[in-house]
């Protein structure tokens, strides 16, 4: 296998574990505001690592495009929709109820592991690639969509004293 696939899923899979490692932040007292953004940047990065190498035509899928889609919009509805409370002055949140990010990075990290497992142990094609794709993609895009919803709506709530 050429070294350019090596790096790629060992990229693919260390964001992937990176991944429930910031959504764990998320649940524990204060947050800064910019950690919203994370779990979401670190979860599509990785997806976008697997679906590109070797060949970007898979970006062309029309079932990829749904599932990211599915994704993007059942995560802004939670983000939305989650129990946040903004302090404007310190740049602060505190999440209450937030485990579904968590839940949602763990398996993505899952995935991303068991696909780079297969992908090391294969000297042929996965057969199994799609399927880890699409599980990659709806995680993620739900992780994306609920990182912005939530990172927009915590600059729009309105303030409430978080420092004492």
């Amino acid at each position: 296998m050429p070294l350019g696939f090596y790096i790629a899923a060992t990229l693919m899979v260390l964001l992937a574990i990176a991944t429930p490692l910031a959504a764990a932040r998320e649940s524990r007292s204060l947050l800064e505001r910019r950690r919203l953004l994370w779990p979401g940047l670190l979860a599509s990065a990785s997806m976008a690592t697997l679906i590109s190498y070797p060949e970007l035509r898979d970006w062309l899928q029309p079932d990829m495009w749904l599932v990211i889609a599915l994704g993007l919009l059942a995560g802004a509805a939670r983000g939305a929709t989650m129990r946040m409370e903004s302090d404007h002055v310190h740049a602060v949140v505190r999440l209450t109820g937030s485990r579904d990010g968590l839940v949602g990075a763990v398996l993505l990290a899952f995935a991303g592991a068991v696909q780079f497992a297969i992908e090391i142990s294969l000297s042929a094609e996965n057969p199994h690639e799609t399927t880890s794709e699409l599980i990659m993609a709806l995680t993620s895009s739900y992780l994306l969509g609920r990182s912005l919803a939530a990172w927009r709506r915590a600059h729009q709530s309105d303030h409430i004293d978080l420092s004492s």
